[in-house]
């Protein structure tokens, strides 16, 4: 039996999706976790996979990275894998189940499931006020390659086309916002203004170019 058919950990179910749907930011995941958990002695995958654990939880050690770059980039792609891992149990991609407190077998609906409900360090979350244990994810269906209804093959997503619209805003000398608190909301409203078919609101938009923003703000220091 393979450990899909015993289900997996919510943390392992979380890299597989991850490295299914986002490879590349897997990846980058894996070069941060290194820089920010320090001398650990792990392999950078197993770093990776710790943090992830933590998901949700403060955690001090993270306080003395410089600049905070790496630890603003690492909340980024942590986010999105989030956000990818919760659409693809809504999707009827893999289904969960685990133990009440009566240690008695439970499935857990898709439509109750929220974020901030997984406790993935411990394999538990929470449905409600009902604490389920030893949770598994099976794994089933994979991605569908169409992230918005209606999309056609080769049409740019919302997200591709916001970070486009904000790397030519940020090149823009005149149109740039100054470099401090506040700069990503103004970019966003920016964006909004640029693109006004997206139905997204500014805090989503927001989610949408941080890492473009970041990415570009580390290649241009200065500006």
């Amino acid at each position: 039996m393979n450990d899909n058919e015993q289900g997996l950990t919510l943390v392992d179910a979380l890299v597989e999706i991850a490295k299914s749907d986002y490879p590349h930011e897997w990846a980058r995941y894996c070069q941060l976790a290194p820089i920010l958990e320090g001398k650990s002695g792990r392999s950078p995958e197993e770093d990776a996979r710790t943090r992830l654990g933590r998901i949700g939880r403060y955690d001090s050690s993270l306080a003395w990275v410089s600049g905070g770059q790496e630890l603003c980039e690492a909340q980024t792609i942590q986010e999105k894998l989030l956000d990818c891992f919760i659409s693809a149990i809504r999707a009827g991609r893999c289904s969960l189940a685990g133990f009440n407190a009566a240690l008695q077998p439970v499935s857990i609906p898709s439509d109750l499931i929220k974020a901030k409900a997984f406790r993935f360090n411990l394999s538990e979350m929470y449905v409600g006020d009902t604490r389920i244990v030893g949770v598994r994810v099976k794994l089933g269906l994979p991605a569908v390659q169409n992230e918005a209804p209606g999309r056609k093959p080769g049409q740019a997503s919302p997200k591709d086309r916001a970070s486009k619209a904000v790397l030519a805003i940020l090149d823009n000398e005149s149109e740039r916002p100054r470099r401090g608190y506040g700069r990503m909301a103004a970019l966003a409203r920016m964006v909004q203004k640029t693109l006004p078919e997206l139905p997204h609101k500014q805090n989503s938009i927001e989610k949408m170019i941080r890492m473009t923003v970041t990415e570009w703000e580390n290649k241009n220091p200065d500006k």
